[in-house]
């Protein structure tokens, strides 16, 4: 009887190759305000994203390094139709595009500084926070993004002056 066998299963081999292949996926998950939005636009060098201290992220969004100094972004529904290409996307679209319904997922790329594209495309995936009680996509797409078989790692965000809620420890279990 092989030690092994339980790691013989499709969806661990399917994380491996998608461990070990050239995109690098990291989702930030946190709890509505927690500072995702934020950190992402630290980690590109750029604001970016639309953060405010309220709930604000109501779309998943990609960034996947490609090294370029422009950010380009392709804007899908919920069915993963294609609604819109942008050749440089900035704040103001990017809070536009937050806002409106239809928009599902943005897929975006663009430098992320501290990294060379062609060693490691890393992908920064910003979530909604899930404990937003007036919207209940929020929570169904950030556990939809949390259950996701392409998730490499998962970087969970604290914030400091919340910790005495039960809103990080509902989500982490």
């Amino acid at each position: 009887d092989c030690p092994f066998e339980d790691l013989k299963t499709k969806q661990v081999q399917d994380n491996f190759y998608n461990a070990i292949s050239s995109e690098f996926e990291v989702s930030v998950i946190a709890t509505m305000s927690s500072g995702k939005s934020t950190l992402i636009n630290a980690l590109i060098g750029k604001k970016l994203m639309p953060s405010k201290n309220e709930a604000c992220t109501a779309t998943i969004t990609e960034i996947l390094d490609n090294d370029c100094e422009t950010f380009a972004a392709v804007v899908h529904n919920e069915d993963g139709d294609v609604l819109q290409e942008i050749a440089d996307l900035q704040y103001d679209l990017m809070c536009e595009l937050n806002e409106d319904e239809e928009v599902h997922k943005i897929s975006a790329q663009g430098n992320i500084p501290f990294l060379d594209a062609r060693s490691t495309a890393l992908m920064l995936v910003d979530t909604p926070g899930p404990n937003n009680s007036q919207n209940q996509a929020h929570k169904n797409t950030t556990f939809r993004a949390i259950n996701s078989d392409a998730n490499n790692l998962i970087l969970y965000v604290l914030n400091g002056t919340q910790l005495s809620t039960n809103d990080d420890a509902s989500l982490l279990s």
